[in-house]
């Protein structure tokens, strides 16, 4: 029998956190997610160049096991795919207008820039960011930066950064540079005209740039032995494609049923609905989707077995690392855990995250 691998990106939580949602009204989805799954193995993910995926370790693991990159991943260049961007041979970066305020990166809300605005802001970007080796690409109302030289940073995901500053593991590798360049081109956006408009008459004007993301298309091979992918994050279906998956076993998560016609063998969902929450340190709002998650769990697990894929491993992420949930040993990613994972006790103590914060 092949396996279902379902992973939950923010599912495990600060220790005050955990036991107030293990004895309280959380128990019984987290009892419904971990379903006839006893053997529990912790994992550390993120740490050291890799330590900016930290808030996003499903993304590493994912990384890791179905595409097998070789370097930290990529996500701009498969987000450009995802957006219908051609195929190019340069390295690619996501560009995101922000503000600081705080001390934080904060996005626009609801107001962000315009195709127009974009227009007419990009050639003051374009500018400062081609004195530091990128080109500028827009995209609608989106920015991108390629680079024939790899840039040598490693930058928190822009989706993971909002809402935070500059700590400890928002960048690795030349950090100095990193923030230099950041500045610059911030500099340069402020003094475009719809930004100034935009201060004057009060709406979320941005001062700084994120740029985050940064990689080349690969064409990865071998072709990866997952036969079927579900998520509803663009660029973990981009890297699904990428690794030999047909695009018709490539799906959402939300769609709730595996692709028809999928050939027999491992497959893997993802199910990110605690994420948001867990990013924003919400404990109500991921309270509140604690059982839509274990619903797509459960759902998606009835259907597994009905394709012959029905030994379940539910990895449960926290801040860097993983807690592998199994019913027995054996299968492609418990064989590794089975060397190098830290053996935890049963029960729901894979709730806890005692190594990461919030």
């Amino acid at each position: 029998m092949s396996t279902a691998y379902y992973l939950l990106p923010g599912a495990r939580l600060p220790e005050a956190v955990a036991r107030e949602v293990i004895g309280g009204a959380g128990r019984n989805a987290l009892e419904r997610i971990a379903s006839g799954l006893e053997n529990v193995s912790v994992e550390q993910l993120a740490s050291g160049i890799t330590a900016p995926f930290a808030l996003c370790p499903h993304h590493l693991w994912f990384w890791d096991i179905v595409p097998r990159g070789k370097t930290t991943p990529a996500h701009a260049a498969y987000s450009w795919l995802e957006d219908n961007g051609p195929t190019l041979g340069t390295e690619i970066w996501e560009v995101t207008p922000c503000r600081v305020s705080g001390g934080k990166f904060l996005g626009l809300g609801e107001d962000p820039l315009t195709n127009s605005e974009v227009d007419a802001c990009s050639p003051f970007l374009r500018k400062a960011l081609a004195r530091n080796g990128f080109v500028l690409q827009q995209w609608d109302n989106r920015w991108y930066a390629t680079r024939m030289k790899d840039w040598p940073v490693v930058a928190r995901p822009w989706e993971c950064e909002e809402g935070r500053g500059l700590d400890e593991e928002a960048l690795a590798g030349d950090r100095a540079t990193a923030e230099r360049v950041m500045k610059e081109a911030g500099e340069a956006l402020r003094a475009a005209p719809p930004v100034a408009e935009r201060r004057a008459s009060g709406r979320p004007a941005p001062d700084t740039v994120w740029i985050s993301g940064g990689g080349r298309q690969i064409r990865f091979y071998p072709p990866t032995l997952i036969r079927a992918v579900l998520s509803d994050e663009p660029v973990i279906r981009g890297w699904a494609k990428e690794s030999g998956i047909l695009c018709q076993y490539v799906g959402r998560t939300s769609d709730g049923t595996w692709p028809r016609e999928a050939p027999p063998g491992d497959v893997i969902a993802v199910v990110s609905d605690l994420w948001k929450p867990w990013l924003r340190r919400d404990w109500e709002a991921w309270l509140h989707a604690l059982p839509g998650a274990a619903e797509k769990v459960e759902r998606l697990r009835k259907g597994a077995e009905e394709r012959e894929s029905g030994e379940a491993v539910v990895v449960c992420f926290g801040r860097g690392n993983s807690a592998t949930l199994t019913r027995r040993t054996g299968g492609l990613r418990r064989r590794f855990l089975g060397r190098f994972g830290k053996k935890a006790a049963p029960g729901l103590d894979w709730l806890i995250d005692k190594e990461g914060r919030q």
